[in-house]
Parts: structure tokens; sequence; C-alpha cells
């Protein structure tokens, strides 16, 4: 016998190596025949019966086909006669969570009964997660050779149960399918796969206008390409906002255009501190209240059918504005006028300007005046406005008011966003206009002596608060006659008996004009600034003085400066018999200031025809005031005062003098020898005179009094024929 061959070099001789060349494919089915795998045994070489066999002759006999070596027992790249059918698997390419994903097996050799439909497994698992799902292919019919079936998905970021019939996917996982070939066409075995790969869409995004007024108008967008389903047109999708107040809106989104995935849209607000009428396409709203859009994006980046997203308006409001103009003016004075209000702040790098409107409300003059912001970025606007004396309207938007005392002058600042963003009503401040009856430049409420007299009046009012409103009606003390009410608790008297719409208190001579602003309060023709024993060089009934300070009482007079407290007392000659309980009869009120029954102004004057008391009432005949400041226009026109007589030459002028002459009678005795002076002190009577009327001339000498005794005849009788 020759060398055995062993074609794979391995341990057995190829007689004996059921696959001689170690490819795979058995030496049985290469070899020249008709055998298929089927033929082959366990052992993978054909039967007793295949192989052939001898008859009792011993002569051989060939069952199967005829066996014979061919090249493809020896060649391992030739495995001719083991193949089947080689298959395919396929998974659905792409999915998102919640898609069932298609699966088919298709390989004719495992169609093994071509009568009926048959059914296989294959694995699929999520490579990311690993979850693994065992699904079983159906045959699509008899004899088709293609499996069919489908798994569920459902989004989760971690692996599910396994063999629960449903995968967790989210976007980013990859699935995979695996088919096992137990025979390709060249007789091998392969493992096939196929992927599935999930995505997700985009996660959308909502907006709308962060902050609002009442009034504005909000934007809303969404976006997500997802919505972006026809490229071709513009598409339309619906939001909706609700407000905090419970109001709520449906609002149409339009694409910005085909293809673009972005969508806006509009809705409208107006001030309501109420919800108004849902989906009337206009909120009502007001500062503190929240608007919420809601969009709800049924897919994101991970697949997702997410929560719905929001975003939120918040209402806000202004700042209230506020107007102010000066409290108190007199005429010529320049008015301060401002507004406060950030909301006008339009520009925080300049200092802006507004107009205002500033008013005259009695006569009806108006001025457009210009405000300009303080700073930059201040919100305070401010200006001014001249004054000048003026009892009618003078020309609207001349830059100067007309005023006069009694006058109002209001400004309006109509204010369009308040605190809680509403448009509230135009707010204004008014303007007082006071009287300067002294001309001081100190207005008469504040001014403590009205007429610069020297005398605060205080004591020209017998210490009754002038400026008080005691019974709080609005009209100060000196213009009520009425008590009518509770006010500030001052002092005061109501009593008008000569019914000139002053008190007496206020109006000691009678004549219209209130002591306060009276340069001769008693009416004698002697101003009270001489009377009360200050300086009047000039005649012009005011004490001399430059200096006022701020207190309107001439400094002069004063302990100091605005300390308003007299150096000295105003004179009162008679203190001791005056008659009067409710005020002290200071010279400059009192008719007799030597309380002689001879009135001051014929004592001082003598019967002069300018300045005579004829009627001897204590008050100048033919009293004319032009000017109304309470003096008799002829002795108030003289350059200088006219010399006081003093008949004796001495220091005391005759009105104060109770023995003028200095002969040793009393003035009382040789001014009327009916007039009884029984204490022989000068002064009318015995004692204190009576005087009903107060007003320091004794009821005997009074004309006032019907008991008076003046026309007897021995009343101030020129005897010797003199002319004294």
């Amino acid at each position: 016998t020759g060398p055995q061959i062993n074609t794979d070099g391995t341990g057995q001789p190829d007689y004996l190596d059921v696959d001689s060349d170690d490819d795979g494919c058995f030496d049985a089915l290469e070899g020249a025949g008709t055998f298929v795998l089927a033929d082959l045994t366990t052992s993978n070489n054909l039967a007793d019966s295949d192989e052939g066999s001898v008859d009792l002759n011993g002569v051989p006999t060939n069952l199967g086909s005829p066996q014979d070596t061919t090249s493809a027992v020896i060649d391992d790249a030739d495995k001719t006669g083991c193949g089947g059918i080689t298959g395919t698997v396929d998974i659905t390419d792409t999915s998102i969570p919640g898609d069932t994903l298609d699966m088919a097996v298709t390989d004719n050799d495992l169609n093994t009964n071509p009568l009926v439909a048959e059914t296989i497994i294959v694995t699929v698992v999520n490579d990311v997660t690993l979850e693994s799902e065992q699904v079983t292919l159906t045959e699509t019919g008899p004899d088709t050779g293609v499996f069919a079936g489908t798994v569920g998905t459902t989004f989760g970021t971690t692996a599910g149960t396994n063999d629960d019939g449903i995968f967790n996917t989210q976007a980013g996982d990859t699935v995979t399918v695996t088919y096992n070939d137990d025979l390709t066409t060249i007789g091998f075995t392969a493992v096939l796969t196929d992927t599935n790969t999930v995505t997700g869409g985009d996660t959308g995004t909502v907006d709308i206008t962060d902050t609002s007024i009442p009034g504005d108008t909000l934007d809303v967008t969404v976006t997500d390409n997802d919505l972006n389903t026809n490229s071709g047109v513009a598409e339309t999708i619906v939001v909706t906002v609700v407000s905090d107040n419970g109001e709520s809106e449906a609002v149409t989104l339009t694409e910005t255009g085909p293809d673009t995935g972005i969508f806006t849209g509009t809705v409208a607000t107006t001030y309501g501190n109420a919800a108004g009428t849902d989906n009337d396409g206009e909120f009502n709203t007001e500062a503190g209240d929240i608007l919420t859009v809601t969009y709800d994006d049924a897919f994101d980046a991970l697949g997702n059918d997410p929560v719905a997203v929001t975003d939120t308006n918040t209402v806000t409001g202004g700042d209230t504005g506020t107007v102010d103009i000066t409290d108190t003016s007199i005429p010529g004075d320049t008015l301060d006028v401002t507004v406060t209000d950030n909301d006008l702040n339009t520009n925080s790098g300049v200092a802006e300007t507004i107009l205002v409107t500033v008013v005259n409300d009695i006569t009806g003059e108006s001025e457009l005046v210009t405000l300009t912001e303080t700073g930059p970025d201040t919100g305070v606007f401010s200006g001014n406005l001249g004054t000048t004396f003026g009892t009618t309207a003078g020309t609207n938007n001349d830059g100067t008011f007309n005023t006069q005392e009694g006058d109002t002058v209001t400004v309006t600042y109509d204010d369009s966003l308040g605190t809680t963003g509403n448009d509230p009503v135009a707010i204004t401040d008014t303007d007082i206009v006071l009287g300067d009856h002294d001309n001081d430049g100190i207005d008469d409420i504040t001014d403590i002596d009205d007429d610069n007299d020297g005398i605060p009046d205080l004591i020209e009012t017998g210490g009754n608060e002038l400026d008080g409103d005691e019974d709080g009606d609005g009209i100060p003390n000196w213009k009520d006659t009425t008590d009518n009410g509770t006010g500030d608790g001052s002092i005061t008297d109501y009593t008008d008996s000569n019914s000139d719409g002053i008190p007496d208190i206020y109006d000691f001579d009678g004549d219209g004009i209130p002591n306060h602003f009276d340069l001769d309060a008693d009416n004698d023709a002697i101003p009270d600034v001489l009377e009360a024993g200050n300086i009047d060089s000039n005649n012009d009934g005011l004490v001399d003085t430059a200096s006022f300070g701020t207190n309107g009482l001439a400094d002069e007079v004063e302990t100091s400066s605005d300390s308003g407290v007299l150096i000295n007392s105003p004179i009162n000659t008679d203190a001791s018999s005056d008659n009067n309980p409710d005020i002290i009869l200071y010279n400059f009120l009192d008719v007799d200031s030597d309380n002689d029954g001879i009135t001051d102004t014929t004592e001082a004057f003598s019967n002069n025809p300018n300045y005579n008391d004829a009627s001897n009432n204590g008050q100048v005949d033919g009293f004319v005031d032009s000017d109304n400041n309470g003096w008799h226009d002829p002795i108030d026109a003289e350059g200088t005062f006219p010399t006081l007589l003093n008949s004796d030459s001495d220091s005391i002028p005759n009105y104060l003098d109770l023995d003028s002459d200095g002969d040793g009678l009393p003035d009382t005795f040789e001014g009327n020898f009916q007039v009884s002076d029984g204490d022989n002190n000068g002064i009318v009577g015995t004692g204190i005179p009576d005087d009903s009327d107060g007003d320091g001339l004794a009821d005997t000498n009074d004309p006032d009094f019907a008991g008076n005794i003046l026309g007897g005849f021995g009343f101030n009788k020129d005897r010797d024929g003199d002319g004294v």
C-alpha cells in the first residue's frame, strides 16, 4: 500500500475524515452524488444503506447516487452540495417612542411544511439599555418563507422589563433584531441583524412679553418644528393664555413663513380690576396680575411627551404722579410748580421736559408752563410762573399771571399711568393768593403786623385770633359774624353792631377796614404808629424801618429780628381809667386817650377845619379814605404829620395832657363846666367813668350815649373869643 492522504493535515487520513478539507461541508455531500444534509447520520456520514453494499454473492450494489471523490472534497474553498437559502432580517429603520416596530425574516429554509404558516422567534435588544424582547414572527402564509411580527415601544430612559412585549426607548437609542440563519447558500450559518434608530423631535418653547402695563399688546411665540407638518404653507396653532384673575383667551398663532416652525400672535390688554369676558380678544389687567401662556408640546428632543411648557407676563403699574404748586402767594411772587412721576423719565440719559396747565380759577387766565427734569433720570420736573397784581385776567400764555388776594391758582397734571396700571383722573394742586396789605413781601397770614404800624395784629384785635376759624366754616374769624360750628378753638367775637361784615372787635372804628389793616384804628386822624409810640418821619402811617425779617414786624420795635416781642408796649395813657372789659384801649384805639372828656382829634388839632371833630364823637369829621388804608386822606396826604397841639409847650401834647394850657385847671373842667371831676384827678367823673360803648370816651361826653351833656352851655366854649 502507498502513503495515506490527509488533505487537511488533521489527525485522521481522508478515508477516515468525514470532512477531508475541513471546510465544514461534509465529504458525503461534496462528493459525486445527489445526497443532501438530511441523508447524513449523526456522525455526518452516510447511512449504510446509502454507502452501497454487496449481495450474498459479494457483488457490489449501489443503492444511492454514485459516490466518487470530487475536487470539492479536497478544496476548502468549494462547498458545493452544502448550501441552503441565505435569509434576510429587517426592522423599521427609524422610530420615535410610542411607535410599533415592524420586523420581517425572509428564509425559505424555514418553510419546512408547505401546508401551514409556521412561526419563528427572533431576539430584539435595546443596545443602550440592554432591554431584550423575544418576538414571535409568523409566516405570512403557507409556503411563503416570509415571517413577520411587531414589537411596541414607549418612552423610557431606562430598561423596561425583558420579554414584556414592549420596549422602553428614547431618542438616541438603537434597537437591534437578530436572526440566526442556520444554512446559507454556501452551507454556513450566519448571524443576521438589522437596527432601528430611535429619534426625537424639537423640544418646543413658548414665550410671552415679559412685562406689560394695561393697554399693551402682548406678543406670544411658539417655536417647535414638529408643528411644521406642511413645508409649503404657513400653518396655524392655538395656545391658551390665562390671567390669575381667571380670565382666559385662546390665541391663534401663525407660522412666520412656510417651513419656519415659528408661530407668532398677539393678545390685547386693557385696564380692569376684575376678569373680563373669556375669548373676547382682550384681557382685563392691572398691576400685579400674572398672565400665563401654555403650550403642550407632544414630542420633545428625547422623543418624550413632556409636560406642558409655560411662560408668564407680569403686569406692572407706573408711578402715581404728584403735582405741587406753591401753597400760598402774594401778587408779584413767583410760583414754583413741580411734577414727580418717573413714568415721564423716558430717556435716562437726558433731562426731559413736560408741559402743565395752570389756571387762575377766578379770572380764567391760563398759562402753559414748561417743566424741566431736575437732572437725567430723576423723574422730577420743575418750573415756575411769575405773577403780578391784577384784578382781571391777563393775556393767556404770556408767562405771567395777574393775581389778587382771594384768587386761587390751580395746576393740573394728567397722569396717564398709576401704580395699579390704570389711567387715573387728572390731579391738581392749588395756590391760594393771599394779601400783602403793607407790601413788605410777607403775606398777611404769615405777617404778624399786616399794616406795618409797628403794632402786632394780635394786640390790635385785643388778643382775638383774626386768622383763626373758631367755628370751622372756612371763614377767617375777622370776616365771620356767625358762629355755626366747631373749628380750631381760636378766640374771637362775632358781634357786628353796624352789620358791615366785620365783627366789631376787629374793626374798632367801624369804617370797614379791620384794625390790622387800618392805619388809624380809632379814626381820630392820628395814625396808630404815632399813638403807639413809634416813629413815622415821612407821614406814611408806617413805622420807619427797612427791615421786617420774616415775621413782618419791624425789627426796630422788637427785641431782636423775628422775636415777635416788642421792646415797648403800645402807649396807654389812661390805662387806669379806661372802662372796656373786652379789649385794652391803647391810645391807638382810644378816642380820648387822657380820658378828660375831650376827644383826641379836638385836642390834637383844635378845630382845624381839615381835621375837626365838631360832634366830639372821637372820629375826624368828613372821613375820606380813597386808598382804603383806614386813615383820613387829607392828613394822609401831608408830607409831614402836622404838629400836635401842645398849648403849654411841655413834653405832653394836649390830647394826652390833663391840663393842656398848664393853668392849673384841668381840661375836664375847662372843657365842660357841667362835667364833674369829684376826685379832682383831671378825669371825667369820680373814679372810672362810665363808657357804655367802650370807645374810651366817657358817656357824659359821648354823643353816642343818650344821657350825654354835650348840649349844655359849658361844653368846649371859647369864652374870651380869642379862637382858643
